[in-house]
């Protein structure tokens, strides 16, 4: 009961807080039943508990600026972060004003887009190869077992900054990755489009899933402290047997009706 709380109520005051943007929902539910759609409202901004979860083309309408404002959030799916205790390793961490997280992610032939939005009372930022022991976030995808890309990225010195600790399957490098950053007060806002050519080898399979995950580090000035992650593939382990499942392509998707204990999502 109490674990189901924390999830609840984390999980809305993140998402309501970071995201407090109206407009309709994603034109691939637009036909989808009332009660379908009821469903999906609920469980939208839920996905940071489960191992699963749909990403929506973008449809031309995302610029790359830091600003947010196209992320509208009746369209994206999204994670908050922690939306589960054991997702905290964050040796005591005080609640969402220390460290919290809430993301989008969308898709188009070209890229793969995520949209952060990282709550963190103190930003200590750290630049190059060394920036995972500082305020930022790491990304990582996989290809079945194979680990990488793995990316960072962190706003250092009022600068977006990208880092790559892991190449994968990647084709391009770092460079061709577009990162926008920017911080109002205690929320830093990091905006990217990554071309899956800087993913895979080759471009993505637009109807099946991706591995993914990503963690928020903490560092409030003498050093890590520690971080929060999606599931666990990157912070103490590097490896794609935990990752979740992101399925592309999922135009005609729509939630099961089961527990969110069972809840699967179909995979085109």
């Amino acid at each position: 009961m109490m674990r189901k709380a924390f999830i609840l109520s984390l999980a809305i005051s993140l998402l309501l807080g970071s995201w407090a943007m109206a407009g309709p929902a994603h034109k691939a539910l637009a036909a989808a039943p009332a009660e379908s759609f009821g469903e999906w409202e609920a469980m939208r901004g839920g996905f940071g508990a489960e191992s699963q979860m749909p990403i929506f083309h973008a449809n031309g309408s995302l610029v790359m600026d830091g600003l947010l404002e196209d992320w509208d959030a009746g369209e994206y799916s999204a994670i908050a972060l922690p939306s589960d205790p054991g997702q905290v390793q964050l040796g005591g961490w005080g609640g969402a004003e220390d460290l919290s997280l809430s993301a989008r992610f969308a898709y188009d032939e070209e890229n793969f887009y995520l949209a952060a939005r990282v709550t963190d009372n103190v930003h200590y930022a750290v630049a190059n190869d060394a920036m995972w022991t500082g305020d930022g976030i790491q990304l990582a995808f996989g290809n079945n077992s194979v680990y990488g890309p793995e990316y960072g990225f962190a706003l250092v010195n009022g600068e977006a900054q990208i880092w790559r600790w892991v190449d994968g399957e990647a084709a391009l490098d770092k460079d061709a990755v577009t990162l926008r950053a920017n911080r109002t007060g205690n929320v830093t806002v990091y905006e990217a489009a990554i071309p899956w050519r800087a993913i895979f080898a080759q471009e993505a399979d637009l109807q099946g899933p991706v591995l993914f995950s990503l963690l928020a580090n903490d560092n409030d000035g003498a050093g890590r402290r520690g971080w929060i992650e999606w599931n666990e593939s990157i912070g103490r382990v590097k490896s794609t047997s935990h990752m979740p499942w992101m399925t592309i392509g999922a135009s005609g998707w729509i939630p099961n009706r089961r527990s969110d204990r069972e809840r699967k999502f179909p995979i085109p």
